[in-house]
């Protein structure tokens, strides 16, 4: 009995295929097309908005908006990877018309619209919860086991927390959602790992509300990486507003 076999890569159709075709009516990609040519991008204030009059013709912000869309939903984070996408990923192929932007160009986009590039997957997060595009129906308990250090050095009571800040003790207070929201928006901007540095290297982390919400599996993942990264070096408070009977069951 012989093997299922493919297409001949030589074979010559004499109806193509619609690339269309490829793309179910329900994947993601559809959702980022039609998000992003709604858009305004002139009102936003994308640079090149608006085409010269000379010169050569750029790719439009909305096209080069759909690839890093894509990218923060499927943690495609680097310029060159995003570049790679859009020659071998069917998705990108189809999101983009089949243009291939090269990674200095992409990353231009990203450096000119730093601030427009964060409202919009600020906004485009809100979006896809009111859409219930986010499951929210797992948490990722990961089989890690952490070293305690609960020396006098790093035990913190409400007075030492108190005399601490006063003294200039560098501190940072989040409440987890915004943090979450927050590490969302450095991966579709692209200062993730700034942001990471950043929560690694203060002193005293205090996370409040948490267990509030059901978190995801990215969600958890990603505050999972947040403690690993600190653990051993500095120190995390986390606060919640639910009894500890809650949080353990």
């Amino acid at each position: 009995m012989p093997y299922i076999e493919g297409l001949d890569r030589n074979q010559i159709i004499l109806f193509p295929e619609s690339i269309d075709d490829y793309i179910s009516e329900d994947n993601s990609v559809r959702i980022i097309d039609e998000y992003a040519e709604q858009l305004d991008i002139t009102e936003l204030g994308f640079k090149k908005s608006v085409c010269a009059a000379t010169g050569r013709p750029p790719y439009s912000p909305k096209d080069l908006l759909k690839l890093y869309l894509y990218g923060y939903l499927n943690r495609v984070h680097t310029s060159r990877r995003l570049e790679h996408e859009a020659i071998r990923n069917i998705e990108v192929i189809w999101l983009l018309k089949k243009l291939r932007p090269d990674f200095k160009t992409i990353a231009d986009f990203r450096r000119d619209n730093k601030k427009v590039l964060k409202a919009v997957f600020r906004d485009f997060t809100k979006l896809c919860d009111e859409w219930d595009l986010f499951g929210k129906e797992l948490i990722a308990i990961d089989g890690s086991k952490f070293r305690t250090c609960n020396s006098k050095r790093n035990n913190y009571s409400e007075k030492k927390l108190e005399r601490a800040c006063r003294n200039g003790f560098k501190a940072l207070f989040k409440r987890v959602p915004r943090l979450l929201t927050d590490i969302a928006i450095s991966k579709g901007d692209g200062s993730y790992n700034r942001l990471m540095h950043e929560l690694k290297s203060i002193k005293l982390l205090i996370l409040d509300d948490w267990g509030l919400n059901v978190f995801d599996h990215t969600e958890g993942r990603d505050l999972l990486e947040v403690i690993e990264d600190r653990t051993q070096t500095n120190s995390t408070v986390i606060l919640s507003q639910l009894s500890t009977k809650v949080i353990l069951s």
